[in-house]
């Protein structure tokens, strides 16, 4: 029996130790690079649900989408769309997501990929 174990490169440094606890194992047994790539995804989504969820508590009011999209709207300034999934910014309000990207120290796609 070809038994694998767990290895340092596994280790994604992103997200939440306890998580990597649990998908260093099942990755470390998975052989399509396929497979890899979406448990890695299921995982960091995983995270930024427990980062989200933890925030959510730290408020009085509840964090709820309906909030948010107020926030969006009102706060921010920015238009939203509906579409048949919900709602969404459309690419005409990306030069203002830019400058608030910018003014609030946002970097990166990974956490908020911008569609045109």
């Amino acid at each position: 029996m070809n038994k694998r174990k767990p290895t340092e490169k596994l280790v994604d440094r992103s997200i939440e130790p306890r998580l990597n606890q649990i998908f260093v194992p099942l990755l470390s047994i998975i052989e399509d690079p396929g497979a890899v790539n979406d448990l890695r995804e299921l995982a960091r989504r995983y995270n930024r649900e427990m980062i989200a969820d933890r925030h959510g508590s730290d408020y009085e009011k509840k964090i709820t989408s309906k909030w948010i999209g107020s926030v969006i709207r009102k706060k921010l300034n920015l238009k939203t769309q509906k579409t048949r999934d919900g709602y969404i910014i459309p690419s005409s309000e990306l030069t203002k997501l830019e400058r608030l990207y910018e003014k609030y120290g946002v970097t990166g796609k990974e956490d908020n990929e911008v569609i045109p």
